[in-house]
């Protein structure tokens, strides 16, 4: 009997485990043409001469859904000398509601002197256990044509506000303060209490390439 019940198990192990689980080497060789041959069209759109398809291809390429597409079409844009492309591709970004992680870092000055934990508490952000990196995650809606803002997902105020070649942060709860992009596709800059006097800002950074 116990014999009879490893052949029945032994066989329905076959029936679940599908043939298709392993590929031969040319089955792989065609899946990576294929996949090169689509990711050599996503760079032949991001490198059309006429600037206007560019940014409408960068734009559509961030929305695909396709992580591959996303990513290239973020380093393209982001990475970009052309600050009209940048700019498009910070909004763009803006536009696709993250979520995105803010980095503060607490060892720039006391807290008596930034109250940056007050703050990372009061929006219910987090600390590392070292309590000198604080991390807070946030969403944003569709773009306010009233307002000229990005503002928070589950609130009427700005996330980021576009003024020229920087971002505002203008609206925040507590804190206000400013963002550029760095070379290397990070919105660095920084924020300042507003809800206590006599406070320093503490530095803040926000990636839009990872």
């Amino acid at each position: 009997m116990k014999r009879l019940l490893a052949m029945l198990t032994a066989s329905l192990m076959t029936l679940v485990v599908p043939a298709a689980a392993q590929q031969t080497l040319d089955e792989i060789k065609k899946q990576l043409s294929s996949q090169k041959s689509e990711l050599d069209e996503v760079d032949a759109l991001l490198a059309q001469e006429d600037k206007n398809l560019r940014i409408a291809a960068m734009e559509l390429l961030l929305k695909s859904g396709n992580p591959s597409f996303v990513q290239r079409a973020k380093e393209t844009g982001l990475f970009s000398s052309d600050p009209e492309l940048q700019r498009a591709a910070v909004a763009a970004i803006f536009e696709a509601g993250g979520p995105f992680r803010l980095v503060a870092d607490l060892t720039t000055a006391p807290e008596e002197k930034t109250k940056a934990k007050a703050w990372l508490s009061y929006v219910r952000g987090a600390l590392t256990v070292d309590e000198k990196v604080g991390t807070y995650v946030f969403q944003t809606g569709p773009y306010d044509k009233s307002k000229q803002c990005w503002p928070f997902k589950e609130g009427r105020n700005c996330a980021f506000t576009l003024a020229g070649a920087a971002i505002s942060l203008a609206e925040w709860r507590g804190v206000t303060g400013e963002l550029t992009l760095s070379s290397d596709g990070v919105l660095a800059g920084a924020l300042r209490s507003t809800d206590f006097s006599n406070t320093i800002p503490f530095p803040v950074s926000v990636s839009l390439i990872d």
